[in-house]
This record gives structure tokens, sequence and C-alpha cells, in this order.
């Protein structure tokens, strides 16, 4: 089996069919995952991002389950799972590239476990620095050749992710990290094209294959491989279908080497191009393993899985195991790609004058007139809503017919707030300052007094208040009396100490009939995330039981518990822990 797998990976290496990453190709101008042999040309740019996403379980492990600190746990038929990169290009020399992309990833698991280990995060990978280098040939043959070099720097997150993005990473020695080798690696490789579209026939055809050499222990050197076959029937849009993946050569510790067991794609898709320097593509990438077990049945998926592929260490201690999973059965993929400076193909050629032979009639004369042909008439400049100012100059060009514009398009905002001033009720808002729709400066408890000057931002409505904001009695001061409020330790119980502080916001509901009060319990990190927001849950209907009970109408209160979401200070000391184990009294409209 060793000998055949040996076989197919310089087989593949040899048919050329691609050096390229398993994701979305940085800065390629076919498809998605396929690389050609084109360079940008001295001093042209392109920039761009590109992604997949999966939602189906058996995106992150093979069975939809993994194993957490000797339990076992399924991710949901939903959970989602995504890949992207931004990237930039530049052309050196007219053969040379060299360009830079950061890939960025996230893996949901919708479960507590899964949170908890930091499967949920957004996590860096490793930046791809890469280089082309286009063979000195004849642009106008069909067929050109290019070398490609890749060096990867360790830049990604390592308590981070669930699926490894890719076959490199896969450490016999230890522990994998999903989305960071944590070691450099260094890939070099050759791409071929064939354009016939220089012959007049719509087909392009790009492969390309190389080798990735990590040097941390226990990772695998790996082929790196797409082909795809372009359709070009019109200039707006390609049509292509993609073939790639990565195969590791060598085996590690409990992974061996077997082609399916890696990454492999089938990917069909189209390419828009939007303008001359605009392309947009879209794709669907379906696994190979995926035509393997067509019905997904559970067992024929599970095979070769080993029980303890991956080994995962998250935050707060959380260790897990669960199957190498190469790539999602299915995905979309799409890119954004914008080129600065560049042309296209047609406009490569340098435009010449044309000689135009023209006959006189009544004469024996022959007239020849030099034709520029590199001149164009001007186009006329349009103005899409109609207020004055041209398109290419208008910063606002969808304003409302009849507004009042300047010199840029855009309506005047006097105070800068961002609402121009045909819409501000405020017009004068002192810089700086944050404000509505309206472009007026929140005031939350509706006292007079904005918010960015209130220092008692919860008062109830009727209360008589000083130049502040805050209320003249401190008995109708909710920010302060709430902080008579407590609990016993572990429990939804109320101290002794709190029926007086209640005692005092029964009679000020009681006094203003006219407002309502939300309750709201908050606690620190300690402990599980569910735990935490029911004993929230529970302290605030406490508090609410007890108005309830001193008079204060039932419909006028409403008990949230939002457990450790919503902390106002550090969870890492004790200090700031009391702080955020609290209970909030917060007026709501009756609206």
């Amino acid at each position: 089996m060793r000998l055949i797998n040996k076989v197919l990976g310089c087989a593949l290496l040899a048919s050329g069919l691609s050096f390229a990453h398993s994701g979305i190709v940085a800065g390629g101008s076919d498809g998605l995952h396929q690389i050609n042999a084109k360079t940008l040309g001295q001093w042209n740019t392109v920039v761009g991002t590109g992604g997949t996403i999966a939602t189906d379980a058996w995106a992150f492990t093979r069975g939809g389950g993994y194993e957490m600190d000797g339990q076992r746990h399924a991710f949901l038929d939903w959970a989602a799972t995504m890949s992207g990169d931004f990237f930039i290009g530049i052309g050196l020399l007219d053969f040379l590239d060299l360009g830079v992309s950061m890939p960025l990833y996230y893996d949901h698991a919708p479960d507590s476990p899964g949170g908890a280990s930091n499967m949920w995060a957004i996590g860096r990978g490793d930046l791809d620095i890469f280089a082309k280098i286009r063979a000195p040939f004849d642009t106008n043959r069909i067929w050109s050749v290019a070398l490609l070099l890749d060096a990867y720097a360790p830049t990604g997150e390592t308590q981070a992710g669930v699926r490894p993005r890719h076959a490199w990473y896969l450490n016999g020695e230890g522990y994998t990290h999903p989305l960071t080798a944590d070691s450099w690696a260094f890939g070099a490789g050759l791409a071929l094209t064939m354009d016939f579209t220089k012959r007049n026939i719509p087909l392009r055809w790009n492969g390309s294959a190389g080798l990735v050499i990590p040097t941390g222990d226990g990772e695998a050197m790996t082929l790196v491989y797409s082909t795809g076959l372009n359709l070009v029937p019109i200039s707006i849009v390609d049509f292509f279908v993609e073939f790639s993946g990565e195969m590791r050569l060598q085996e590690k510790g409990d992974y061996f080497v077997d082609p399916f067991y890696d990454p492999m794609l089938v990917t069909p898709g189209m390419r828009f191009h939007l303008t001359k320097n605009v392309d947009f593509a879209i794709g669907m990438d379906i696994a190979a393993r995926t035509f393997k077990n067509l019905g997904f049945d559970y067992d024929e998926e599970m095979k070769g899985c080993h029980g303890k592929t991956i080994h995962y260490s998250g935050e707060r201690g959380h260790e897990g195991s669960f199957c190498y999973t190469p790539t999602p059965l299915w995905a979309g993929a799409a890119l954004l790609t914008i080129r600065f400076g560049g042309t296209d193909e047609k406009a490569d050629r340098p435009l010449r004058d044309t000689i135009v032979i023209k006959h006189e009639p009544q004469r024996d004369t022959i007239v020849i007139i030099m034709k520029d042909t590199t001149k164009k008439e001007e186009p006329k400049k349009t103005d899409f809503d109609n207020d004055g100012v041209p398109d290419d100059v208008d910063k606002c060009p969808n304003t409302k017919q009849g507004v009042e514009v300047g010199a840029d398009g855009c309506p005047p905002d006097h105070d800068k707030d961002g609402v121009p001033d045909y819409k501000d009720k405020c017009p004068n808002t002192e810089a700086g300052a944050e404000v509505d729709s309206n472009g007026c400066i929140p005031d939350f408890d509706k006292d007079g007094v904005p918010d960015n000057k209130d220092k008692c931002p919860n008062t109830l409505p009727g209360v008589v208040i000083d130049s502040v904001g805050c209320p003249v009695n401190k008995k109708e001061d909710l920010d302060e009396l709430k902080k008579g409020i407590r609990f016993q330790t572990n429990s939804a119980k109320l101290t002794q100490r709190s029926f007086g502080t209640l005692n005092d916001v029964a009679r000020l509901m009681n006094k203003f009939p006219s407002a309502s009060l939300e309750v709201q319990g908050h606690t620190d990190n300690t402990g599980k995330d569910d735990y935490n927001m029911d004993l929230s849950q529970r302290r605030a209907q406490t508090v609410v039981d007890y108005l309830v009970k001193r008079g204060v109408a039932e419909s006028r209160l409403r008990a949230v518990g939002y457990g450790n979401t919503r902390p106002i200070a550090s969870n890492n000391s004790k200090e700031g822990r009391q702080i955020n184990r609290r209970v909030e009294m917060v007026p709501i409209s009756n609206e």
C-alpha cells in the first residue's frame, strides 16, 4: 500500500496537477483553487479575499462527534466551519510576482463543551509568503510555465478551532493545532498553463504541483496539487471545474498515508469579470470522500479513524480527541479580486496608427490617411441622482431628490455628527458626541439630561433630579439602592440586610405608578455557563417576587438573568468577580 501511494504521488507530481492551497488561491486569475503560469506585470497589484463555508456536522469530525474530558459529545447538524484569507500581490518585474496571504478561520460547535474549549473562536492561520517566477518565453505561445515558491510563517492561533486546515499540520509526535503547523514550512513547485483562447478556442487549462516541507517534528512532507479546466464562451464569465487537494508522502505516528484520507476536492463554478479589474468567483467544493460514501453510512465514514487521530488542548485546560476530517463533505466557496494598474490581455498589445487607403474618384490619386486608433471618445458624464454633481466625483450618488448638496454631492452636515442637516433635529451637537438617528445625544431615562452628562442614567420618570441627572433624594436613586441587594452564597435567597433596601424600591415604584422596571441578574464566570444563567434568572425573579408582595403590580416588573455574559469588571481578580455578581434595576418603557 505504501508503494502504491508513493507511485500515485509521483504520478500526480509528474502530471503537473497543481501547486496550490487546498483553500482559495490567493491572487489567482482563474477559478478558485487553480494556479496559472501568468504574472501580473511590473508594478501591477492585486488585492482580494476569498473563502469557503460549510454547515454539515461532519465538516468538523468524522461521525460529527468528539470526545472531551472523557465524555462523548456531538456537533449539531447545522454546525458551521469557515475558511478565508485576505491577500495582496504585486508584480515586481514582468515575470516576477510577490505576495502575502493571511488566512482567517472560524469553527462553530454549538454546544457548551465546544464553546468552553474555544472551538467557537475566530483564529488566524499561518501567514503565506508566496512568489511566482514565469519562464521568459514568448507570451504569445499557447503554453507557459512558472516556478512557485511559498514560505508559511507560524502565525496561527494554537488554542482555537476544530478541523486542521492543512495536511502537514498533523503532528505524529504530539498535539495537532487545527489552525497552525506551529512551525515554519516551505514549498516549491511548477505551474503550467495551456491557453487555447490565443487560437480562438474558448478553453484554458491550468495545472501545477509541488511539495510543502514543514520543519516541525512529526510533521509530514506533503504534495499539494490542483488542476482546472476553464470554458471561456464570453468575456464576462468563465465556467470551470477543478480538482485539488493535499497528500502526505510520509507516515508519522498514527497518521498513515492514504490519498483519500487527506484533502481532495472537486469544484465546479463560475468566475465573473464584473469590470476590467474586478473578478468575482463562486463554486461548490465537493469532497472526493463523498463519492465513496454516498449513503453517508456512519460505519463507512468512521473507517480509518483510529479513535484518537486529533488531540486538542483548549482554554481552561480542556482536552479532547476526535477523528481527523480533511475537508467538509461539501462547502460553498467565493472569491473577490481587484487589480490596480493592470489591463486586459487585448490591451497588453501596443496600439499603433492604422493606415487607411482612400481612392479619390475624380482623379488618379491615392490619399493615405494616418488614423490614430488610440484615441477614444470621451464618455458622457452621468448623474444618477440628478443632484447636479457628476457620478465620477459624487461621494453620495444616491441622494434623495430635491435635497441640497455640496460640491462633493453630499448633503451638508454642519455639526459633523454623521446626520445631514435636513434630517438633524439637533443641528448644533458638540463635536465628538455620540448621536442617534435624529442627530441628538441620547437621553435613556428621558430626564432632560443627555446621557453623555447624566451621572445617573437609570432615573425613574418623575423623580426630582439635580444638574447632573441624579435624584435629589438618595432613596429614589436606583443606582444607589441596588448596592444594598445581596444574596446568600451560591443561592437565590436574599440576605436579611436586603429587605430594607427592597422596601425603599417598592415605595419608590408605588410613588411613581407610571414607571416600569427590568430587574437584571448577573454573575461572574466561576462555574458552568448554564448554571450561572439559571442562578442569575432565579435571583432576578426573587427580587421581582418581593416587590410584588410589597404592592408593586407584576405587570410593571420584568426579571431577566444574564449569567456571566455582561461583566463590568475583569473576572481575573477577586474584586472584579465580586463587582460582576450584582443586580441591576433598569427603567423600561410601557409602550
